[in-house]
């Protein structure tokens, strides 16, 4: 008897164990989800028997608080304007083969300019050999840039998620669905605090 019991007992936990999680894991992300799902956000979903592919705006959504925070003028500048207004016939080259290569060498052309930039800020201002640290993060360099006033707070913002964007890219190669003309956006945006710096 005790061990109909047991067995009635053990099913049952079987049996409501992974609604009662499912449950608790929608409840625990409930805000990621409703984000997730968010119609501005939602592009396609297919749904199948291996299971549903969601397709997301999360590109143009970056890039267009990137936009915000580097020039708002430009937020109501159409990001679906000529090649010519890119900001190197290169890049627009590139983005028109690879897009996500664009945003990438895009990405390496600013870190690059950073850094020189960073580096001659070293050399003018004494500092200690651990506040000298030759190869540092994108994010590290991004938020001392911003510490000397080379970049604003919404500059540096706007560097900080390009750069999230770019580490999406580089660990996501295969996943990221990016257009011709969001690469070009990527790349103007780009070029818009490489001046910023030099300025």
């Amino acid at each position: 008897m005790k061990l109909e019991w047991a067995k009635l007992a053990v099913a049952l936990v079987s049996h409501v164990a992974w609604p009662i999680a499912i449950l608790v894991a929608v409840w625990l992300f409930k805000g990621r989800l409703l984000k997730l799902l968010d119609p501005k956000n939602v592009e396609q979903i297919e749904a199948g028997l291996s299971g549903v592919k969601l397709t997301t705006r999360k590109i143009d959504f970056e890039l267009d608080s990137v936009r915000q925070a580097v020039s708002p003028s430009a937020f109501s500048a159409s990001p679906t304007g000529p090649l010519e207004e890119s900001p190197s016939k290169s890049f627009a080259e590139i983005a028109a083969i690879d897009p996500a290569a664009a945003a990438l060498a895009s990405a390496a052309r600013f870190e690059s300019v950073l850094r020189r930039r960073m580096d001659k800020a070293y050399r003018e201002a004494p500092q200690s050999p651990e506040d000298r640290r030759r190869l540092q993060s994108m994010g590290r360099m991004i938020k001392e840039a911003q510490k000397t006033g080379l970049l604003s707070s919404e500059e540096a913002s706007a560097a900080e998620r390009l750069n999230q964007m770019r580490n999406q890219i580089v660990h996501q190669y295969a996943d990221v669905e990016m257009s011709e003309l969001q690469a070009i956006e990527f790349c103007r945006l780009s070029a818009e605090l490489e001046r910023a710096i030099l300025d």
